[in-house]
């Protein structure tokens, strides 16, 4: 409907070294690439408020390998999370001017996770980021 609004993805990959500079990691996963990742998401705009909209969203993320190639061979497998946001905004006028206003929670449960990535000399894992608040206005031109 006009009012509400459903969506969904989601990936599998299979993703594995054929070539590397260490023979170990030949045959093993892409570092930190999920297997599987999947996205659900929701938007609401009620008739009876003209210019408001909630949203929501809910991801998850397979578990991915870590892997220290620079000292030892060992792998670490950052565990399969599930993170939820939600988020609002209105829209409004004034002299004119359209100004939104929106609102965000990310990581609603504030869920303790890990990311992967890789540096210009290793590879890394870092806490992710915890439940976080957001405000902002945009005012068009």
């Amino acid at each position: 409907s006009d009012q509400l609004s459903f969506g969904a993805s989601g990936a599998f990959v299979d993703g594995k070294h054929h070539r590397a500079t260490n023979a170990w990691l030949i045959g093993k996963p892409i570092h930190g690439t999920a297997r599987w990742t999947g996205v659900l998401d929701v938007d609401y705009r009620p008739e009876f408020l003209p210019g408001f909209g909630l949203r929501g969203l809910v991801r998850y993320q397979g578990k991915a390998a870590i892997y220290n190639n620079q000292a030892r061979d060992w792998t670490v497998y950052t565990p399969d999370v599930l993170l939820a946001n939600v988020g609002g905004d209105y829209r409004f006028d004034v002299s004119g001017r359209e100004l939104t206003l929106r609102w965000q929670v990310q990581n609603l449960f504030d869920t303790r996770y890990w990311n992967s990535g890789t540096a210009t000399c290793c590879y890394s894992l870092s806490p992710g980021q915890p439940r976080t608040f957001s405000l902002d206005l945009s005012i068009g031109l």
